[in-house]
């Protein structure tokens, strides 16, 4: 942390060994704190690369992770267009089937009431018969009434 880097600075700062130069130029007071910045800065270095390579196997992550969600929005949206298409199919069919149903329907209705006109027809043909039988038994009749009452005017001067 923060605070355990800067008592490290400090306590080599007050270290009196360390402030006495060495051969080499280096000012010995501050040779301890060169050493723990380098190593704080591999460390940081280190941490970056981790950092670096963690978030690429993040992002990889995320991208096999979209392709399989895209994958499965596919196979959704083909799923649903399979199940409309047969949807669609299968109420065409039930539609289909109903008009020929209907038809059929309307086409035996047509044939029934063929049927049933041919009936009536064949009744008002027979009702005119009937008129016409009844209408020769009333003028036979008549014709009888006719022939009775001459024949009772004769009956009755003889």
């Amino acid at each position: 942390t923060t605070v355990h880097v800067f008592s490290k600075i400090l306590a080599m700062a007050s270290s009196p060994r360390e402030a006495v130069s060495t051969s080499e130029g280096d000012v010995g007071l501050f040779k301890g704190a060169h050493e723990f910045l380098g190593s704080l800065t591999q460390e940081v270095d280190m941490l970056k690369k981790q950092i670096a390579t963690v978030e690429a196997n993040r992002r990889l992550e995320i991208d096999v992770l979209n392709k399989e969600i895209e994958k499965e929005l596919w196979a959704r949206r083909e799923a649903y267009n399979a199940f409309r298409y047969e949807a669609e199919q299968l109420l065409h069919q039930k539609v289909a089937l109903a008009v020929e149903e209907i038809e059929e329907v309307k086409r035996k209705e047509k044939a029934d009431d063929r049927d049933q006109q041919g009936d009536i027809d064949d009744l008002a043909c027979e009702m005119i018969k009937v008129k016409e039988n009844i209408m020769s038994i009333i003028q036979s009749w008549q014709g009888v009434g006719i022939n009775l009452a001459q024949a009772a005017k004769r009956e009755g001067k003889a």
